[in-house]
């Protein structure tokens, strides 16, 4: 396989990715939406046409703000995961493991890179909540998955091509 296949490979992984993390963050959104929306003391002043509607309404909304969210995905988590997606193919890593958690540590990156570029100088960011944590790192953690799932098996670098800096690697990993 040459560079460019390589390359168009790691891209069209890169999209997918995106596109299975934006669905996964508009699905979870829409369970933390779920989760803090207002219990009606009395079912029985709901119609259940209502209740069908606002059902048709959520899964409508969940699947194209999923297609959105795939889209700022791909835009603010693009430095970190090419970081950790030059990192795999360099090391040649093949582990399902390293893209899931580089996916979700990409999503936590990805998370102050928004509020960094549309407010420069409020001051240093502040710690998000636990929901906004789960809100990033399940989408990336599934993004990951899906990256390694078509393209992240496939790795190859200078170590895979040469046996002696692959020697070299696992012998001063053993000993450490």
């Amino acid at each position: 396989m040459s560079r460019g296949e390589r390359l168009a490979i790691m891209f069209a992984g890169y999209i997918l990715a995106s596109s299975a993390a934006g669905g996964a963050f508009s699905i979870v959104a829409a369970f933390q939406s779920l989760l803090t929306m207002p219990i009606n003391p009395d079912p029985a002043d709901v119609p259940l046409l209502k209740v069908f509607l606002h059902i048709v309404i959520w899964v409508g909304v969940t699947f194209f703000m999923g297609l959105l969210w795939a889209i700022c995905i791909g835009i603010f988590a693009l430095l970190p995961s090419a970081f950790f997606i030059g990192l795999g193919e360099f090391l040649s890593i093949r582990l399902s493991w390293y893209y899931a958690l580089a996916g979700a540590i990409a999503g936590v990156v990805a998370l102050f890179i928004p509020a960094e570029l549309m407010f420069p100088y409020a001051g240093p960011p502040s710690l998000p909540s636990i929901l906004n944590l789960i809100a990033v790192c399940v989408p990336g953690f599934v993004g990951g998955l899906v990256y390694w799932r078509f393209a992240g098996q496939e790795a190859w670098g200078p170590i895979a091509l040469c046996p002696a800096a692959r020697s070299w690697l696992a012998h001063t990993v053993a000993r450490n």
